[in-house]
């Protein structure tokens, strides 16, 4: 059996239920038939500007029907898509478009009080591969006017039918941004494959069937966004709800105008949509599923989560963009202890283990396999803590322009060092215990802590040192807090906090600024982030009970 790829099953549902709405947007309903038709349109229009398989297109937009239409068009013809974070400012668009080597760049409707094309224009010279850049809204906006035709002219469908013909599973659909130990983002390549795996695999846990109504306020910029909405809503024929951005109220609004039934989100959604003053009031009873992954959070949080929305199946789950990006899920059918206290088992296809390396020798001590391997089980005592490590169809094909990363993340038996610690328990369930690395994750954002530190070093020539560290929060997971090392007694930290935000995405400025006259060391002479993350839980702490 031919494996599917974007065209193909966007086209089997235009075929299948034609009329029926794929995409709900600002109260605009777009049915399959208009998704494949308007798609094909577009397409057809890259080919003729020189877009073809293999181009970079990068994407930058806040989530927008426009900006679904295009990136599944460009999809369709094997184009490798970009989607740029919409809090971007400067000096990170200039990285990303460096680095991931984009050649034409769509924009769409941009994040208030930040002017995208400016923004473009002022790094356009130090960008030399980007040809051209060009607004999706227009366009967009034309093919749904009164009157308009969405048919692609006869004498392009030619071309068009040939470019998708071209595409195959093994090509690269997306390229991923995610913050890794350097400035620059790791740059992810996830196949056509890889998606389409990964997202049949969890929306067959969820069981999803063809009259569901999800509702994920993910970014597209996320691989969770690409696949936990857009690609979702392609694999399933459901109906999906786009959002601009997470807000709660509005979120709340449209499970009951549209009477949602699952939702795809990070934890942090989950809290705000139950902690809103709009929460009592509205009605969330058609809701069936909930899915949410991408932190760690407490039982107490996921129980009153599941308590407050009235539901029975709160899936939760662990993975990573590099996973396309789920790895395990828990069960549909699982009480609400396995629920609430793990992270679930492996998706069908996929093989995790946990490595450990404490005894001094890489030494499998647990490995959850699928059900048709011969090595189903536990291969030495469950319970063991080490390194959580995956292979199956749904890893991702590597990182772009980055073979010295690709070697370190692969082991030499190819599975992925996922660079997270857990264990798994004696049915093969993983539990989650924590990050090796010292990335932070703030409302679902990695956040990789050089970056913040390289602007506050560069801010005030007063400034020796930075170093920004996560403090555990209650709702966005974890707050900034950056420690600066001065040479004078002058220290302002709103300035820094404010140096920041007019450098970086509002996400990465610290909410907290200390000073400190030198940095804890470890025995090799390194500064040790793990003191430092306790001397921050602890000045946090002490605020807070200040405060009271």
């Amino acid at each position: 059996m031919k494996e599917a790829t974007i065209a193909a099953l966007i086209s089997e549902h235009a075929e299948k239920y034609p009329d029926k709405t794929a995409f709900i947007f600002d109260n605009h309903f777009y049915s399959w038939r208009q998704v494949d038709r308007c798609t094909d349109r577009i397409a057809a229009g890259m080919l003729k500007k020189g877009i073809i398989k293999g181009t970079h297109l990068g994407f930058w937009s806040m989530n927008h029907a426009a900006a679904v239409f295009y990136l599944l068009a460009a999809m369709k013809i094997g184009v490798v898509c970009a989607v740029i974070n919409y809090s971007y400012h400067e000096f990170e668009l200039k990285n990303v478009l460096q680095e991931a080597d984009i050649e034409f760049l769509y924009l769409g409707e941009y994040k208030k009080g930040l002017d995208y094309r400016a923004m473009v224009q002022a790094v356009g010279l130090d960008c030399p591969k980007l040809r051209c850049v060009e607004d999706m809204l227009p366009v967009f906006e034309s093919l749904f006017a009164p009157g308009a035709e969405c048919e692609t002219a006869p004498e392009d469908k030619e071309m068009l039918e040939g470019a998708k013909r071209e595409v195959g599973p093994e090509d690269v659909l997306v390229i991923t941004f995610t913050s890794g130990t350097t400035m620059v983002p790791k740059m992810v390549m996830l196949t056509q494959r890889s998606v389409i795996f990964d997202v049949t695999q969890f929306t067959r846990r969820m069981r999803i069937g063809p009259d569901d109504i999800l509702l994920a306020p993910l970014p597209l910029f996320h691989s969770s966004g690409i696949s936990g909405m857009l690609i979702f809503a392609v694999v399933t024929g459901i109906t999906a709800v786009i959002h601009r951005s997470f807000i709660a109220k509005t979120a709340l609004k449209d499970i009951e105008r549209y009477k949602v039934t699952a939702i795809m989100a990070v934890p942090s959604m989950l809290e705000l949509l139950i902690r809103d003053d709009a929460f009592e009031a509205a009605d969330v009873s058609s809701l069936r599923v909930v899915q949410s992954s991408g932190s760690a959070v407490s039982v107490e949080s996921l129980r009153r989560i599941m308590r407050k929305l009235g539901i029975r199946h709160l899936l939760m789950g662990y993975g990573q963009t590099e996973c396309s990006p789920l790895v395990t899920m828990t069960l549909y059918e699982d009480d609400e202890r396995t629920m609430t206290e793990t992270v679930g088992c492996p998706l069908c296809g996929v093989r995790v283990r946990i490595w450990d390396k404490g005894t001094g020798k890489s030494e499998a001590i647990c490995r959850s396999m699928v059900a048709l391997d011969e090595e189903a089980g536990c291969e030495a005592a469950p319970g063991r803590t080490g390194e959580i490590q995956v292979c199956g169809p749904n890893v991702m094909k590597g990182y772009y322009k980055n073979e010295s990363e690709n070697l370190k993340k692969f082991t030499s038996d190819g599975w992925l060092k996922t660079g997270d610690a857990g264990f798994m328990d004696e049915r093969g369930y993983l539990h989650f215990v924590s990050r090796i690395s010292d990335i932070i994750i703030r409302h679902g954002e990695n956040i990789s802590p050089l970056e913040i530190e390289y602007v506050v070093e560069r801010f005030d020539k007063n400034i020796i040192k930075a170093k920004a560290v996560g403090v555990q929060s209650e709702i966005v997971q974890e707050d900034i807090a950056c420690f600066v090392q001065v040479k004078e007694e002058a220290f302002d930290p709103e300035a820094i906090k404010a140096c920041v935000r007019r450098t970086l995405a509002s996400f990465k400025v610290p909410k907290y600024v200390f000073r400190v006259d030198s940095f804890p060391i470890t025995g090799t002479g390194k500064i040790d982030q793990a003191a430092l993350k306790r001397l921050a839980e602890k000045l946090v702490g002490d605020r807070k009970l200040e405060a009271h």
